[in-house]
């Protein structure tokens, strides 16, 4: 479950201390994306769909950044592919 969390060490003699904050987050997600080829020169806009996208700040192809990324829900967002070699990513 995602949210803040306390950690608690306890010894053997039953000493323990907390800290409070530690988060943990949900996993990103990829279920799909269409269209599932493009060109190799880019351009191809692509709707990726999942789940874990809210906040999600860059999306990448091959490790090549894609550009006009939109967050359109937690499930859902759309990009533009970058340029890359022909073949799977």
């Amino acid at each position: 479950m995602a949210g803040a969390a306390p950690i608690v060490v306890t010894r053997v003699d039953a000493a323990n201390a907390t800290l409070n904050g530690v988060l943990y987050f949900e996993p990103v997600v990829v279920t799909a994306v269409a269209p599932s080829s493009g060109d190799a020169a880019g351009g191809t806009a692509v709707t990726v769909s999942g789940r874990g996208f809210s906040g999600a700040s860059a999306l990448s192809f091959g490790g090549t950044a894609a550009t006009d990324l939109v967050v359109l829900s937690d499930t859902e967002l759309t990009a533009t592919t970058p340029a890359g070699a022909a073949g799977p990513v």
